[in-house]
């Protein structure tokens, strides 16, 4: 019995200490570091982000990798769903959370110098290319701005970058015009739009915006890299100063 109630002690003791705070934890086979993947980790769907200051400095004509970061395609698929067919009718678009993914926003935001020519700039977005390397074009390219000339030297000015990348929803229905939902039909098609938008000078001071966007066919079930190449295509100094980037699941 005394052996018993001995024992009986010990293991109480051993679930206490347990649970002190500050004890170090039973050693156990800790796995080897991994980059983080793109997953939410914030509110509002938050996937990535960053406040580093980065700094490109009479960044070349054909332009430098402002953002680059691999979407899983888990996160970007599309498919069919089998059970939309009957709830389709003219004038109620029903292609949603059935059939896509929640469309993903790349915000990039800070303060952009032009030299005194004034110096012109050259921006592009693409997607599509796989994960081998980030490149200048792919499936879906867009060219937000070619050789843009702002008409006075900027100094300070705040920018705007924004990215939307939506998979195109599909569905089984053979007419889904008639159901007001919009073509193509096709699996496997994202819808780029990109925005940029400077403040000019004068008070009050005005806002210069370039829109560009694109349709294209992507295997949306593989990852792919999310591309922003940003450019200058004359002598400095040119500094595009960026404080912040997001990337985020919602409009």
């Amino acid at each position: 019995m005394r052996r018993f109630r001995l024992i009986a002690w010990v293991l109480i003791a051993a679930l206490l200490l347990s649970w002190v705070p500050g004890l170090p934890p039973i050693p156990m086979e800790v796995a080897s570091a991994q980059t983080p993947a793109v997953t939410v980790i914030g509110p509002a769907g938050t996937l990535y982000y960053s406040t580093a200051s980065v700094i490109l400095s009479n960044a070349a004509t054909g332009g430098v990798n402002l953002f680059s970061i691999v979407i899983p395609g888990a996160m970007f698929a599309t498919q069919a769903a089998a059970n939309t067919t009957s709830t389709m009718v003219p004038g109620q678009p029903t292609l949603g959370p059935l059939n896509s993914s929640i469309p993903l926003h790349l915000q990039i935001g800070g303060v952009l110098d032009t030299g005194a020519t004034p110096g012109t700039i050259n921006v592009g977005v693409n997607y599509g290319v796989g994960t081998q390397a980030a490149v200048a074009s792919g499936p879906a390219t867009i060219t937000l701005a070619n050789a843009v000339t702002p008409t006075v030297s900027l100094v300070g000015t705040p920018f705007l970058l924004d990215v939307y990348l939506s998979p195109i929803a599909t569905g089984n229905m053979t007419n889904l015009a008639s159901a007001g939902n919009a073509t193509p039909n096709i699996v496997n098609t994202v819808f780029m739009h990109g925005r940029l938008e400077y403040v000019s000078v004068g008070t009050p001071a005005s806002a210069m915006i370039l829109n560009a966007a694109t349709v294209a066919n992507v295997n949306t079930a593989s990852a792919h890299i999310l591309n922003v190449l940003w450019g200058f295509g004359s002598a400095g100094p040119n500094y595009l100063r960026v404080y912040r980037i997001i990337l985020k699941q919602g409009i």
